[in-house]
């Protein structure tokens, strides 16, 4: 899936906007998994696509809100200006991937045999955060679930961001089937293929992101001794999600083994 992560995106400008810039209370995400739910069950790619990209005025938000900022350098104020010279190319990376979760969507319905305007509501699970160097809300590591007849699969998404009071991009990691206690539903095969292959690929790559970030990575001793890379803010990111997913491939194979426990 291409990656172009809107939040790093946006906190690799160093934009410190102070808290008073958003909204007062955190906003509501059970909103966005609604919306998201109406909007697919159109099964329109152009509506998917407006729905959830970022405007004209969504920039000239991020922009006036940063450059209002008392605490920024003007130095600083002008990257910020310079990183945002070029819209048309932001928005174009961010369209495509929206574009690839509609292509992921389109996939599910037709190996899953799906009829999307069936779907129904069923949960929303996630983690809402907001960092200094973000001036609105995240939605990371959120899942949807949803039911399709007797069915219940899990829609795994990253990176919406509460922009100018609306919910906007998103990352579509994958949709797994689960099972009525909205549990993964384990199977051999896929463990022992695409699960495996997914995490050790995942794990190998995590070192290698962020290259147009840091030329050459630094090092520094762990406890026994031995020279380990010093990640980014993004890279330490990654390779937790990458860890999460490898302790449930654990916890899998125990289930897998050891079903009597």
């Amino acid at each position: 899936m291409i990656k172009t992560s809107f939040i790093v995106f946006v906190t690799g400008l160093a934009c410190l906007v102070f808290s008073s810039s958003v909204s007062v209370a955190p906003p509501d995400p059970a909103g966005f998994s609604k919306l998201f739910v109406e909007t697919i069950k159109k099964n329109n790619q152009d509506l998917y696509v407006k729905t959830f990209e970022m405007s004209d005025t969504d920039f000239d938000w991020l922009l006036k809100t940063c450059l209002a900022n008392p605490y920024l350098s003007e130095e600083k104020k002008a990257d910020f200006q310079q990183e945002f010279s070029d819209i048309a190319a932001i928005r174009s990376k961010m369209n495509t991937q929206l574009i690839e979760n509609f292509t992921i969507i389109q996939q599910w319905i037709k190996d899953d045999t799906i009829n999307i305007s069936n779907i129904e509501f069923v949960d929303f699970y996630y983690d809402l955060e907001y960092n200094r160097r973000s001036p609105f809300y995240i939605l990371d590591n959120a899942d949807l679930f949803v039911k399709h007849g007797t069915k219940y699969y899990k829609i795994n998404m990253d990176d919406v961001a509460f922009v100018n009071n609306q919910w906007k991009y998103g990352e579509i990691d994958g949709i797994q089937e689960v099972d009525k206690n909205l549990n993964y539903i384990y199977r051999y095969d896929d463990y022992v293929t695409d699960s495996v292959a997914e995490a050790v690929y995942d794990t190998t790559a995590a070192y290698a992101v962020d290259t147009a970030y840091a030329v050459e990575p630094a090092y520094e001793e762990d406890y026994y001794g031995y020279d380990q890379p010093v990640l980014t803010e993004k890279q330490s990111k990654k390779v937790a999600k990458i860890q999460k997913k490898i302790d449930a491939l654990y916890e899998q194979q125990n289930k897998i083994y050891y079903p009597e426990q």
